[in-house]
């Protein structure tokens, strides 16, 4: 489960990360908030015909399916066991990355009680996600949820849900598009060193 995240704010840290994932940009996001909440306006990374793309999202899916997506509780997580399923389109065609610095993961029985996350040695990594478009009120609204799957054994203690975490190849063949859904879900179990401390 993922709540709440940061992503870094040093532009040189983000030029590093961006040239892992082949990512041509002029500049990048500078304000940014101490923490993304659900709702807000995220930084996404999406594949497009000219190659990886830097681009702003509402964080919680809003499907063409859905009726007035604004009213509704944000979807903010997605787990991966029914992704390909219920969101075939989007898990195909249409991945995401999100760029993270750490997130919260918050006990299920305590809400007080919180731990933070991050991938030792790596400014940046990224959180798996899914993005669409739609036509709302005259314009139109781009929105993303954030993948997840059972928590590795260090987390499980607190949740039993995570968000995916890819490392820079992870990241690479999530976006790429030539990867088919039984490598997908490998790239969705594939376990990442976490580093824990207290929130």
């Amino acid at each position: 489960m993922c709540g709440r995240y940061v992503t870094g704010t040093d532009e040189h840290d983000w030029r590093s990360w961006a040239s892992l994932l082949d990512l041509v940009v002029d500049s990048f996001p500078t304000d940014l908030p101490d923490a993304f909440v659900p709702t807000a306006s995220v930084p996404i990374i999406r594949r497009t015909e000219a190659g990886p793309s830097l681009d702003r999202a509402r964080w919680g899916l809003a499907p063409s399916w859905m009726d007035r997506p604004l009213s509704r509780p944000p979807q903010y997580n997605v787990r991966v066991e029914t992704a390909p399923r219920k969101f075939k389109k989007y898990f195909a065609n249409r991945r995401c990355v999100l760029p993270a610095s750490g997130f919260w993961i918050r006990r299920d029985d305590a809400a007080d009680q919180r731990v933070f996350v991050r991938v030792p040695g790596q400014r940046l990594f990224a959180l798996a996600g899914l993005w669409t478009e739609r036509p709302l009120d005259g314009g139109t609204l781009r929105s993303c949820t954030i993948l997840t799957v059972e928590a590795q054994p260090e987390l499980g203690r607190f949740h039993d849900r995570m968000p995916v975490v890819l490392g820079a190849e992870g990241a690479r063949r999530w976006l790429a598009a030539d990867v088919g859904e039984a490598e997908l879900l490998e790239l969705c179990e594939a376990r990442v060193e976490l580093e824990l401390a207290a929130a």
